[in-house]
C-alpha cells in the first residue's frame, strides 16, 4: 500500500520495507495527471464538503481525501491547508458572533433595559449564531486523516498542533455556557493523541528515537499543546480530563502506548508548556527573568507552581475521576528530571512530499518483477468488493468519530455550493492572540462545471462534438484566468 492509502489489491513485500508497493501506479499516475487540471475546482468541493452538515457529505469528503492523497506525496499537503481554512472561518465567525451579542447586551444596559428584555434577546440570538462548537465538523474529518502517515506528516507540517492547543482552550472557557464544548473538546484531544503518536510515520521501521523527533510535533507546538490543556485542566469534564492525563502521563494507546512524561522529548514539552503557563498567569515569573530570559531557578520554581495549581483543581472538583487526574499531573509535573541539557528545538522532518516519495521509490525497489506485474493488472480491481469500494475502513472511522456526543443537525444541511461562509472573519490576532493559524488562501476564480454541462447541451443540435469542443473551450478559459500554474507540482 502507499504511504496513505491501500483500496486496491496490494502485493507481498519483505518485513524489512515499510510500506506495500504501491497497486496500479500507471492508472495513479493518469488519474493525477487529470486532476492537476481541475485543481482549483477540486479546492473549492473540499472546502464546501468540509463545512457542510451533512455526515454522508463529510464522509464522501474524508473517502475522497484518502483517495487522492494515495495519487502522490504532493496531495496531502494541497488539502491539509483547505481544511484548515474552514476551521478558522468557522472559529472567525463565532468569535465575532460573541462579540456583536455582547456589544448588542452592552447597549441594552446602556439603553435602561432590564435583565428580563437581554435574556430574551439572548435567547433569540443564540440558536443562529455560529458556535465555536462548529468546529468539530472539520475536526470529524481531521481525526481519520491523521491516521494516514501521509496526512499526519502534513498536518504537523502546518502546525496544526499549535492552533488545536489555541482552540482547546477557547472551548474550555466556553465550555460553562455551551455544554456542546465538552464533546468537541473531546475529539482535539483524541486528534492531539494522534498527532503526538510516533507509530504512525513515513518510516514506521526507524527506531522509536528518531520516530520521536520526525513524526510529533515541533517543540514549540508541544508546548502550547501542554500550556493550554494545564491552563485547562480546572474547566474539563472528568472524561476529557482523563484523556488529558493520558496523554500528558501515559499510558496512552492514540499516543503509541506512552504520554509525553515517558520519554524525554515529552518530558521537555512538559517543561516548556509549564513554563509558558507560569509565565503567563504568576505573578512571580517576573522574579524568575533577567531581560526575556528566565533564570536557572526559573524552572523548578514553575514546575512547583503548576503542581500547586492542579492540585488545588483537584481538592476543588467534586468529580473522583476528575481529581484523580488533576493529582497524577501534578505529580508527573514534580518528577521531571531537571538535570538535563536545555530543551533545544531539533531539526524538522523532510517535507512531506520528499518522504512520501522516499518510502514510494523503497517499496517499488523492494518488490519483485513478478509482484511488481499483478500490481499492475487492472483486473484485480474487479476483485474488491462493491461495497468496500462505497464504504472502506477510513469512511467508518469518521461515522464512529462523528457520532461521539454529536449535536442536532441544524435546519440549513448544506450552504450553497462556491458560496463563502456567511462571516465577515475579525483578525486573527483579535481571535487567538498570535499570528495568522493557516497561509491565506490564494485568490482564485470559481470553478464553472454547470455552465460546460449548459453549453453542451445547448450544442447538442450543432452535434456532440460542438458541445464538447464548446465545454473545453470554457474549461480552458477558466485555467487562464486562473493563472495556469494553481496545480503544477502538486502530485509530483
Amino acid at each position: 500500500m502507499s504511504p496513505d492509502n491501500s483500496t486496491l489489491s496490494c502485493c507481498f513485500i519483505p518485513a524489512a520495507v515499510a510500506f506495500d508497493r504501491p497497486t496500479h501506479m500507471q492508472l495513479r499516475s493518469k488519474i493525477a495527471g487529470s486532476c492537476e487540471c481541475h485543481m482549483a475546482a477540486l479546492a473549492d468541493l473540499v472546502s464546501w464538503g468540509a463545512a457542510a452538515e451533512s455526515k454522508l457529505v463529510r464522509a464522501a469528503l474524508v473517502r475522497l481525501c484518502v483517495k487522492a492523497g494515495s495519487l502522490g506525496g504532493g496531495m496531502s499537503p494541497f488539502l491539509v491547508p483547505l481544511l484548515l481554512e474552514v476551521l478558522r472561518e468557522q472559529l472567525d465567525a463565532a468569535i465575532k458572533a460573541q462579540q456583536q451579542i455582547k456589544a448588542q447586551l452592552a447597549k441594552m444596559a446602556a439603553a435602561g433595559q432590564g435583565a428580563a428584555a437581554q435574556q430574551r434577546a439572548l435567547q433569540a440570538a443564540l440558536p443562529n449564531a455560529p458556535q465555536l462548537s462548529d468546529g468539530r465538523k472539520v475536526i470529524e474529518l481531521l481525526i481519520p486523516l491523521a491516521s494516514k502517515p501521509g496526512f499526519k506528516a502534513a498536518l504537523l507540517e502546518h502546525k496544526v498542533v499549535g492552533m488545536l492547543a489555541k482552540y482547546l482552550h477557547k472551548l474550555a472557557n466556553r465550555s460553562k455556557e455551551d455544554s456542546q464544548c465538552h464533546p468537541v473538546t473531546g475529539l482535539v484531544l483524541q486528534l492531539l493523541a494522534a498527532l503526538c503518536n510516533p507509530d504512525v510515520s513515513m518510516s514506521p521501521n526507524a527506531p522509536r528515537a528518531q520516530r520521536e523527533q520526525e513524526d510529533t510535533p515541533l517543540l514549540r507546538d508541544a508546548r502550547d499543546m501542554v500550556a493550554a490543556i494545564l491552563a485547562s485542566a480546572h474547566l474539563l469534564d472528568a472524561d476529557n480530563m482523563a484523556a488529558a492525563a493520558s496523554l500528558l502521563v501515559g499510558p496512552c494507546a492514540a499516543a503509541g502506548g506512552q504520554g509525553l512524561a515517558q520519554y524525554s522529548r515529552g518530558q521537555a514539552a512538559l517543561r516548556q508548556g509549564a513554563l509558558r503557563w507560569f509565565q503567563s498567569q504568576s505573578p512571580d515569573a517576573a522574579n524568575y527573568m533577567i531581560g526575556n530570559q528566565f533564570t536557572a531557578e526559573a524552572l523548578p520554581a514553575a514546575l512547583s507552581w503548576a503542581a500547586g495549581r492542579l492540585a488545588d483543581a483537584a481538592e476543588q472538583s467534586t468529580d473522583p475521576s476528575h481529581k484523580s487526574a488533576c493529582n497524577e499531573v501534578a505529580a508527573a509535573l514534580r518528577q521531571l528530571p531537571l538535570d538535563t541539557p536545555p530543551d533545544t528545538e531539533l531539526e524538522p522532518a523532510g517535507k512531506t512530499i520528499m518522504r512520501f516519495a522516499k518510502a514510494v521509490q523503497e517499496s517499488v525497489g523492494a518488490a519483485s518483477a513478478a509482484s511488481a506485474a499483478a500490481c499492475e493488472n487492472l483486473a484485480s480491481m474487479l476483485e474488491q468488493p462493491a461495497v468496500l469500494l462505497a464504504c472502506d475502513a477510513v469512511v467508518a472511522d469518521f461515522l464512529a468519530v462523528s457520532s461521539v456526543g454529536a449535536q442536532p443537525q441544524r435546519q440549513k444541511r448544506l450552504r450553497a455550493y462556491g458560496d463563502k461562509l456567511a462571516s465577515d472573519p475579525t483578525p486573527l490576532s483579535g481571535l487567538f492572540g498570535g499570528e495568522g493559524l493557516v497561509p491565506p488562501k490564494r485568490l482564485r476564480t470559481q470553478s464553472r462545471p454547470v455552465q460546460w454541462l449548459q453549453s453542451y447541451v445547448a450544442q447538442q443540435g450543432q452535434g456532440g462534438a460542438g458541445g464538447a469542443a464548446a465545454g473545453r473551450q470554457l474549461q480552458q478559459q477558466e485555467n487562464m484566468a486562473a493563472g495556469g500554474d494553481e496545480g503544477e507540482h502538486v502530485l509530483e
